[in-house]
């Protein structure tokens, strides 16, 4: 089900953004209009409560189809993010009997395996991924391949993403803690 989620998200992602700016420009618009049309000494005299009673119902209707938009995106995108995490975590937990960084085979990999398995979320920060290592395991369960972004403000934090749904190619499944691609 979370496959096929990802792949209609995926499929309408632009008519969702354009819906969602549209939306915005709306309400952007009828407030900008609002406020224009309002005399300014009744701007400064009259209540905040009494300015939004006179506000057009379809700004509010505008703004409520924009947030409620990006709300559903991110709920769906953190659905599709647990559904990635339980289709990795059987080949995570699973024998590994080789790992590559970049098609280059690790002689010991238990530190960077070890990362990976204790990978967990974290509350947002200020940094984003920027080097990416293609990392291959391959496990008695098949092979699993992530792309792990080392992050921009702590070199040994990576973004570890799944290529296995389209919204966790660009979306973290989660972060990794480790050194074991400092000679890489």
């Amino acid at each position: 089900m979370a496959h096929l989620i990802d792949n209609i998200l995926h499929v309408l992602q632009p008519f969702i953004i354009a819906t969602a700016l549209a939306a915005w420009v709306v309400a952007a618009f009828g407030l900008f209009r609002r406020v224009r049309r309002t005399p300014p000494e009744l701007r400064v005299r009259e209540s905040v409560q009494s300015q939004w009673a006179r506000t057009p119902r379809y700004v509010f209707v505008a703004g409520a189809i924009f947030i409620g938009i990006i709300m559903g995106e991110l709920l769906l995108i953190k659905a599709i993010t647990i559904a990635a995490m339980r289709e990795i975590a059987p080949r995570l937990t699973a024998r590994i009997e080789w790992v590559s960084v970049d098609g280059t085979q690790m002689n010991d990999a238990t530190a960077l395996v070890g990362a990976l398995r204790a990978m967990h979320g974290t509350i947002g920060h200020h940094s984003h991924p920027t080097r990416k290592y293609h990392v291959v395991l391959n496990t008695e369960r098949g092979d699993l391949r992530l792309e792990l972004g080392r992050d921009s403000g702590d070199p040994h934090e990576y973004w570890v993403f799944y290529s296995g749904f389209h919204a966790t190619r660009s979306n973290a499944v989660g972060h990794a803690f480790t050194d074991a691609l400092d000679k890489y």
